[in-house]
């Protein structure tokens, strides 16, 4: 007696990864997931990278979160316009007790907060509107002189997305402004951001994913600190339709870092042709500079296929 099934042979159309560890970066601990995104997240274990959605109006905000801005004004009631209790820093850490009423300020419509917070070693308490403050803090020693800096992410009122660096080392707050993400009129209110840690690249970066409204169109923006400055230290983007795709592949090493760039149009059996290139960059003075440019080569990639396999059990 026997019997037939079909095996569907699912065939990869994007390339997997290379694993994001050389030589020089072996102490990260290999995943043992293969991974395949349009962001080109590597296979090092992604228990390393610290990874937050920053939204334009948060629908909710946890017990315990961050001053957004520099010389936030505490207020003594909740509106524009009361008395100041105190200033709150940048990145200074907020326990927030009770959401009082909703209130539309500038372009954004938001909650009203009673908070409690500590200044100079003395508990005060008042109330902040809630654009004011951010769930997330990215905290580590970013320009590597061995004291730790925040980093705040936040959305201004015209949907440009601004960093913002608290530097107690030299008693200074640095910011950039990364601009709206705009495509077919529609304009992104959430970026993922991730924190890619030093042992990654040899130096810490803040990676900024951005996608449109259709995920058809995808941003990625990598940010390093250096000299009290931020910088861009490498963009590009992708897209996918029914026909054509672009992808980035990063491998990361120390300081250095090889993209592959794929090109691929779905043709009319099935199959997909890529044009691959990979290019090498090294990081000086927090941005990596191209140095070298491989020829394109050109791949086939086959369709998905169906075969049918005979399971005969004997008598």
């Amino acid at each position: 007696m026997s019997s037939l099934f079909c095996l569907l042979l699912a065939c990869a159309s994007r390339s997997t990864l290379d694993s994001a560890i050389d030589s020089e970066s072996s102490t990260l601990i290999e995943s043992d997931e293969e991974i395949s995104t349009k962001s080109a997240i590597p296979s090092y274990s992604i228990a390393l990278i610290e990874e937050y959605e920053v939204d334009f109006v948060y629908e909710s905000l946890p017990n315990r979160v961050f001053a957004a801005g520099n010389n936030i004004n505490l207020r003594s009631k909740p509106r524009a316009g009361s008395a100041i209790v105190s200033k709150i820093p940048l990145a200074h850490e907020i326990e927030l007790l009770t959401p009082i009423k909703e209130q539309t300020i500038g372009s954004k419509t938001d909650h009203w907060y009673h908070v409690r917070t500590n200044i100079k070693g003395k508990t005060v308490e008042g109330y902040l509107f809630g654009s004011t403050m951010t769930p997330h803090r990215l905290t580590t020693d970013w320009d590597d002189d061995g004291h730790e800096e925040h980093m705040i992410a936040v959305f201004n009122d015209k949907k440009e997305l601004l960093l913002r660096i608290a530097d107690g080392n030299h008693q200074n707050n640095v910011w950039s402004n990364m601009g709206a993400y705009v495509q077919d009129e529609h304009t992104a209110t959430s970026v993922t951001i991730k924190l890619f840690p030093k042992e990654v690249a040899g130096l810490p970066l803040l990676k900024l994913e951005v996608e449109n409204h259709n995920q058809t169109f995808f941003w990625s923006k990598f940010v390093s600190y250096k000299n009290e400055n931020l910088y861009r230290a490498l963009e590009y983007t992708e897209s996918e339709s029914d026909a054509a795709y672009s992808s980035i592949n990063p491998d990361f090493g120390r300081k250095r870092l090889t993209l592959k760039e794929i090109q691929g149009v779905v043709q009319a059996d099935g199959s997909e042709k890529q044009v691959v290139v990979s290019k090498g960059y090294v990081l000086q003075g927090g941005i990596y500079i191209e140095k070298t440019t491989s020829e394109p080569e050109t791949k086939i990639i086959p369709p998905v296929g169906v075969i049918a396999l005979e399971d005969a059990e004997t008598q």
